[in-house]
């Protein structure tokens, strides 16, 4: 549900009325507990109506291209699980589909969770989750090692490489 949430009122934002939200954001951080945020919380609002005018132009085939482009990414996300327990194990069409689902849910309950990239949780989830399919408990954790190295590391490892430039081209402008 917080995931539904916050995408009805992104969208909402973003297409229909982004002065009320950016309003919002600007009334809420006046109050004393979130006042020491407020500057950043002011601009983010202001880039809420500077997307919503962008956002609004584009034409149909612009927002097919980005739905598929964005299904394909997170599908080749979510394979990869399927992909490795292929490689250890014979799964039918239905426990694919199993699998691919759970790892839906997975990533639901990972973007709630505290700790930076789920760490620790992504891997209790996994086994949990995914136990069933594979033979013995050393088979859980070998996949669940070599899904966190292929899903998860080198966005870290790239951002790592990335952010430094880009922080000093930001501090440029």
């Amino acid at each position: 549900m917080v995931v539904l949430n916050f995408t009805v009122i992104l969208v909402v934002s973003l297409f229909g009325y982004p002065q009320l939200l950016q309003k919002i954001i600007k009334f809420l951080f006046k109050l004393p507990i979130l006042r020491k945020w407020k500057s950043n919380a002011q601009k983010t609002a202001d880039d809420i109506i500077i997307a919503s005018k962008n956002l609004k132009g584009k034409s149909f085939h612009f927002w097919i291209r980005l739905m598929g482009s964005t299904a394909l990414s997170w599908t080749g996300r979510f394979l990869v699980v399927n992909f490795l327990l292929m490689a250890f194990t014979s799964l039918n069409l239905h426990e694919n589909i199993t699998i691919f689902f759970r790892q839906l849910v997975m990533w639901m309950i990972l973007m709630i969770t505290p700790s930076p990239g789920g760490s620790g949780a992504a891997e209790f989830l996994f086994k949990e989750f995914l136990i069933e399919f594979l033979p013995s408990g050393l088979f859980v954790v070998l996949i669940a090692i070599l899904w966190r190295i292929i899903s998860y590391y080198p966005y870290i490892f790239i951002g790592a490489i990335l952010l430094p430039n880009w922080l000093k081209n930001e501090q440029k402008k």
